[in-house]
């Protein structure tokens, strides 16, 4: 008879997530894992699968617990006002301490070669534009767009902005200089 887990799963991906959002997943051990989730490999092999598995799941959880709010903000109906918003709070967490770009744009660029995490990145790159594609219909129709602007491409400049506001902040720049860069943008939109 197999006996019950003496740890909570949820608690646990969170604590994996956090790691693999500091470390990485090349610099994540399983070692490391099993040392600051204080589990055993074959405990955390049969609730999680392999550090490749749990890794996928920390993806996932990190996309629900801390991109998730920000796209609601960018709903249809929504405007520059909700854009500017979802810019600041992107720039309130890119530059807290400790200092770390987003989990999904590090997985990224770090393990571009690998099917389920371009897959997840993938995912995360197509609903932030989505969520940026509803923010801008609804500006247009508030007239705080130009008619006719072609509202997919500034879509995808937006998720290019925000991707590139991850590199910067991870190498050290300022809330300031990051701000002016997207107050920049969406000036120039507008």
């Amino acid at each position: 008879m197999a006996r019950p887990r003496e740890f909570d799963p949820d608690l646990l991906l969170d604590r994996a997530t956090e790691l693999f959002w500091s470390k990485g997943y090349d610099g994540t051990s399983i070692s490391d894992l099993e040392d600051h989730l204080g589990v055993g490999r074959q405990s955390l092999y049969g609730a999680f699968g392999d550090k490749h598995q749990l890794y996928v799941k920390a993806m996932e959880r990190y996309g629900a617990r801390q991109s998730g709010p920000r796209l609601a903000l960018l709903r249809p109906g929504a405007g520059m006002a909700e854009i500017r918003e979802y810019f600041s709070k992107t720039i309130a967490a890119l530059t807290a301490e400790p200092r770390r770009s987003c989990l999904l744009v590090n997985a990224a660029l770090e393990s571009a070669d690998d099917p389920a995490v371009a897959a997840k990145c993938n995912e995360n790159q197509q609903n932030l534009t989505r969520a940026f594609r509803h923010a801008l219909a609804g500006a247009m129709a508030n007239g705080e767009l130009p008619k006719g602007a072609d509202v997919g491409a500034i879509a995808v400049a937006l998720v290019s902005q925000s991707f590139g506001l991850n590199v910067m902040a991870r190498h050290g720049a300022s809330a300031a200089t990051l701000g002016k860069a997207v107050d920049a943008m969406l000036d120039a939109l507008t």
